[in-house]
């Protein structure tokens, strides 16, 4: 009930701010006390309001830029009643413009993170950023941070990526900047190498040792070891540049496919490269007792044991220790008189034994290296005559027959005698010319004896050694 007595206040609104405002109302001597209400809407209220006996009251926690309407009524008492309702509108004040963070730049690059930072903005109350692979202005919330740099980590080489960042400017729904937006990509991998330097070494008819050139700052190798040339799709992972295979068959040739896994990154391996092999025959060994004796300044005399199961044999002469890179002398023979030598030089004696007649080219085994030193000046001292001409005997020791071979020119009424070390004649063989003779001395007992050759000009003698 309205009652004349009970006059509307007078309300005054001050201090205006972004969330609160003050109000005092006056003007009613009758009032016992006020009712007020805060509300957005501009029609009367039809409910009671907060009853207050104070003539101010402070309003806070509104929202920026919002229309409120503060209703405000006196009470008289119950003989006055109360007054009108007073509507009094006030609009909060607007947010200041939020600005996006400035200096924002991306730095530090590697194939897989990248470092970004940006200028703190001035009582910012936090920032939201996104990365991702899309220029386009973000439509969604970004991450919340404290902080004025991110360091992005987990990325993929070679991609162009966004970072896309804005202000929380306060807590307030909707302060925030504009999204800024910066692009970088990460450096692609390089290549990655495949191996190289492969070598095959103790081949036997059912195992071989494989190796190569050892590379950094990789996972690994992938391999696979069969009998088809052809690329496998994935293979089994070694950390070592060393396999030894076992359980081959003999006289088959293998392949080794193998690549290099650079990092876990997918793809990020070589091509497949491909080493082949062949095994020996089942019977096939390597040439052993090496020996070179009557070393002179320009010749020697090379001989090797028989291998069990060989066909016959390659030998090279040259000086270089290391393996040769092509194929030797064929020979069926253990023994070589070798001539045309440097004085005071180093040579090396490379046989291998060829395994199969089938397969000559391809089929034997390692290389099997002895070096020797031949000697100084033209001089030898057992031979009168010629300084170029040797006579040697094989195998000495000797058990039955000793092969001899003389190399260099004969002068005519070539003979070989042998003695026994009190001088008694043996045995007298007349040479001939010939460059090759056997001497049988099974019945010979065992000890040292003397072989002298003899021609017109040129006298030799050597030891011969009978067990």
């Amino acid at each position: 009930m309205l009652h004349a007595a009970c006059t509307t206040p007078t309300v005054v609104i001050s201090n205006i701010t972004i969330n609160s405002f003050s109000a005092g109302w006056t003007g009613v001597p009758t009032a016992l006390n006020f009712e007020y209400i805060l509300d957005q809407s501009p029609a009367t209220p039809v409910v009671p309001g907060t009853p207050t006996t104070n003539n101010t009251q402070a309003f806070t926690g509104l929202l920026p830029s919002t229309t409120y309407y503060l209703h405000v009524r006196a009470n008289c008492g119950v003989a006055n009643g109360f007054s009108a309702w007073v509507n009094n509108p006030v609009t909060t004040l607007s947010l200041p413009p939020c600005g996006p963070p400035p200096g924002l730049i991306a730095y530090g690059f590697t194939n897989f993170s990248a470092n970004i930072v940006w200028a703190a903005v001035p009582g910012a109350l936090s920032y939201q950023f996104l990365l991702n692979q899309n220029p386009a202005t973000p439509i969604v919330q970004g991450i919340p941070t404290a902080l004025t740099y991110y360091n992005a980590t987990g990325l993929a080489p070679g991609t162009t990526y966004y970072f896309h960042l804005r202000t929380d400017c306060s807590a307030y729904p909707g302060d925030t900047s504009g999204w800024e937006t910066i692009q970088f990509a990460t450096p692609p991998i390089p290549p990655c190498q495949a191996a190289t330097g492969f070598t095959a070494n103790n081949i036997t008819n059912n195992s071989a040792d494989v190796a190569w050139s050892p590379q950094s700052n990789i996972l690994g190798w992938e391999f696979v070891l069969d009998q088809n040339p052809s690329d496998p799709v994935v293979g089994a992972l070694t950390t070592a540049n060393a396999l030894a295979f076992t359980g081959l068959t003999s006289l088959t040739t293998y392949y080794l496919h193998l690549r290099t896994d650079c990092s876990v990154y997918p793809n990020d391996s070589s091509h497949w490269v491909h080493f082949s092999f062949m095994t020996h025959s089942d019977s096939c060994t390597l040439p052993s007792g090496q020996q070179i004796t009557f070393v002179s300044p320009f010749t020697a005399f090379v001989s090797w044991n028989a291998s069990p199961g060989a066909y016959g044999y390659e030998y090279l002469i040259d000086q270089n220790p290391g393996t040769p890179a092509e194929g030797g002398t064929p020979t069926f023979s253990t023994f070589h008189s070798v001539t045309g030598l440097l004085s005071s030089t180093t040579y090396y004696l490379h046989i291998r034994t060829v395994c199969d007649t089938g397969i000559y080219n391809n089929s034997y085994t390692d290389w099997v290296t002895t070096s020797f030193y031949t000697q100084p000046g033209l001089k030898a001292s057992n031979v009168a005559g010629s300084d170029n001409f040797i006579i040697a005997a094989f195998p000495n020791p000797v058990q039955q027959a000793v092969a001899i071979s003389i190399q260099g020119i004969q002068q005519g009424n070539s003979t070989l005698q042998l003695t026994d070390m009190t001088g008694k004649l043996l045995q007298t063989v007349a040479v001939g010319g010939k460059d090759k003779l056997t001497i049988n001395m099974n019945d010979f007992a065992a000890g040292i004896y003397l072989l002298r050759y003899t021609d017109n000009e040129q006298v030799y003698t050597l030891k011969l050694v009978k067990q």
